[in-house]
């Protein structure tokens, strides 16, 4: 009897946190957010007090997500122009060239989206604002440090 009242016990004071617990909670759908991405839209910051302006008129960069597997994706981004450019180590102009490759996340409120540069440590964090539009915040630790803030439009499915 002593036994069959503890584990009863045991049951009632976890039934709260499995009622609680992520896998317990229903998930929203998850949103598929593969095709190509455009940054239409903000400022980014560079470590030399330089900054690049995107336009909502002028398209600077294509993220393209592609494999999405449930809540996780691969994907890349390249510049669109050739004048799409950084400053580098010692303020002179060093231009994107190229496909940068990444992988990214859609966070347990499909809306949260994390994209994390292979080769690199810079790292984006959007918020998903409709089905073709993201809210992005963009940083980059380290001798070449960047902040920056901008919009990402779906251009294609």
């Amino acid at each position: 009897m002593k036994t069959l009242l503890s584990s009863l016990s045991s049951c009632v004071l976890a039934a709260p946190l499995l009622l609680t617990s992520p896998l317990a909670v229903a998930q929203p759908d998850l949103p598929n957010l593969e095709g190509s991405w455009h940054i239409t839209d903000g400022r980014i910051l560079y470590w030399d007090g330089s900054t690049n302006h995107f336009t909502e008129d002028f398209v600077s960069f294509e993220i393209r997500i592609i494999d999405q597997h449930e809540g996780v994706f691969g994907g890349y981004y390249a510049p669109v122009h050739e004048d799409s450019a950084a400053p580098g180590f010692h303020g002179e102009e060093q231009a994107y060239d190229g496909t940068y490759a990444m992988l990214g996340t859609i966070g347990w409120d499909a809306q949260t989206v994390v994209f994390a540069d292979i080769d690199d440590t810079s790292a984006v964090r959007c918020d998903l604002i409709d089905p073709d539009t993201m809210h992005c915040l963009s940083w980059e630790a380290g001798e070449r440090a960047l902040v920056g803030r901008f919009v990402m439009t779906r251009a294609s499915p």
